[in-house]
């Protein structure tokens, strides 16, 4: 039995910020800090819930976070441009009461301008900043749900 989920944002006094369906089993989010240029009209961040046992973000059309194109629209720079994200350029999964990144990619996954290196995994940390390609490619925070409950009940 399959249920549809309206997945576009509702006009409210919460326009500012555009998010995906909340479901009880969010674990986390991820929030886009770099708006693609056709959501450039967008006032506020994107917001992205963390739910399952395995979340993929990538170039290819099945990862949960498809990292568009126009990210990289107006760079010159030759090692930042959007053929260089990997299919799965990384993914994140529940370990114990943590989170762990799993670096996919071969141009690099960062986190909080560190390299964490292909197959290699890092823990996650409300707050931190995953970069793509370089260490100042800034693209996603991460928010824990458990800690955003204990400090906004």
């Amino acid at each position: 039995n399959v249920t549809l989920v309206d997945t576009q944002p509702l006009e409210d006094e919460f326009s500012s910020m555009t998010s995906s369906p909340l479901t009880s089993s969010t674990w986390g989010w991820l929030i886009t800090l770099r708006q693609r240029a056709s959501h450039l009209s967008l006032p506020g961040p994107v917001l992205h819930p963390i739910t399952g046992e395995v979340v993929k973000v990538g170039r290819d059309p099945s990862c949960y976070l498809v990292v568009d194109e126009m990210m990289f629209s107006g760079s010159t720079d030759e090692d930042l441009q959007s053929a260089k994200i990997s299919r799965v350029q990384f993914q994140l999964s529940r370990v114990g009461a943590g989170v762990a990144l799993l670096d996919k990619s071969m141009n690099g996954t960062y986190v909080n301008g560190l390299k964490v290196g292909k197959e290699k995994q890092n823990s996650l940390d409300h707050g931190d900043i995953i970069s793509l390609l370089q260490y100042d490619f800034q693209v996603y925070q991460y928010v824990d749900e458990s800690r955003m409950r204990m400090k906004y009940p």
